[in-house]
């Protein structure tokens, strides 16, 4: 459902975040003990992206590279326009496992970023694959609710 139009805007859709890290992991995600975030991604040892949360939107790639690169050799920064963050891939996932320990929690213009692993690029998974897992019991069930009353049509045409 991720870029369909409800009414005249195209929805965003992903994962609920916790809004606090209480230092726990669990197998569909969570947040590991050094508060980064547990999922598929961390597990995968050729991953060598880092997603960068809470960044100054005055930010230049140039200026999100050069605290990076003091950790080795970077492949691309990326920020998407108007998103609020940015990717940073290395080219050795050594590298890139110091980077994420060590600015995690750093001030990158004039904001705090959160690290976390981004996706592998060559693991990229269709959103269609992951199904509704979201509807389930992890998330109570809540954004079902608040999407049928808000775009009914939608959500007909989903569970169908």
């Amino acid at each position: 459902m991720n870029g369909v139009y409800c009414s005249s805007r195209p929805m965003r859709v992903g994962a609920a975040t916790p809004r606090k890290s209480s230092g726990y992991q669990q197998s569909q995600g969570g947040y590991a003990s050094n508060g980064t975030s547990a999922h598929q991604s961390d597990r995968d040892s050729t991953n060598t992206t880092i997603f960068v949360g809470g960044l100054d939107p005055n930010v230049t790639d140039e200026d999100l590279k050069q605290p990076f690169s003091q950790y080795g050799e970077i492949v691309s920064v990326k920020i998407p326009v108007g998103k609020g963050c940015g990717f940073v891939m290395f080219a050795n996932r050594n590298n890139a496992e110091e980077a994420l320990q060590k600015l995690n929690g750093t001030v990158i213009g004039k904001q705090t970023v959160r690290l976390s692993w981004g996706r592998n690029p060559a693991n990229k998974q269709s959103r269609a694959d992951y199904g509704y897992q979201w509807s389930g019991a992890y998330y109570g069930g809540s954004f079902m609710m608040v999407m049928d009353m808000l775009c009914p049509h939608l959500m007909t045409q989903a569970l169908s």
